[in-house]
Parts: C-alpha cells; structure tokens; sequence
C-alpha cells in the first residue's frame, strides 16, 4: 500500500500490481486483504475488544524480548560480540527505546 502525488507514478504502481497478481486465486487475495485490514484495524485503539494488544505493540515486544535473549547469550561468551546502539524515541510507538536491528 502507498499514497502517492504524482497520478502517473500511481499508475504504474496500479498496473505493476495488476500484473503480478495474474495468477493469485481471487480467494487468496481476499484472504490477504482481510489480514492486512484486521492488521490495520489493531493499530487504530490501544487494545482491542478482546483485551488483545495491536499487532505492532506485540511485535515489538516480542521482538524486544528475542533481543534481550539473543545479547545475553552472546554477553556470557567470549567468541561473539553485539554492538551497544543508543536508544532514540520511536514516534510510531511514542516511547523512548532501544534500537534493536532485528526489528
């Protein structure tokens, strides 16, 4: 998805698209769609009906924790070595955090 200013870039990204998908089962595409919008829709109010954090929340938690396992694992060795990146104010998520380079 992108919103762009110029109409002919715009076009050629439609027709691009429409020439990939030759092929992709109307279902499939559907289906996708309805993920990408559920995707979407979590974003949109801090949590969900059913008390489900949004998808970009959890993933970043997740993310986060995967990298809190990977450098203390790498830290009590001495054959690897992680660099220390500075933490920056993520303006997606409005807090302050680690840079973490598998996210």
């Amino acid at each position: 998805w992108a919103l762009v200013k110029d109409r002919e870039v715009a076009k050629k990204m439609t027709k691009f698209i429409e020439l990939n998908t030759i092929g992709v089962s109307k279902d499939s595409q559907l289906r996708a769609a309805k993920v990408l919008k559920t995707v979407s829709d979590s974003c949109e109010e801090e949590k969900s009906e059913n008390g489900e954090e949004s998808f970009f929340k959890y993933s970043y938690r997740m993310m986060e924790q995967r990298w809190k396992l990977l450098r203390e694992a790498v830290d009590s060795g001495d054959l690897f070595s992680l660099p220390k990146f500075s933490s920056a104010f993520c303006t997606f998520l409005n807090q302050e955090s680690e840079t973490q380079p598998g996210k």
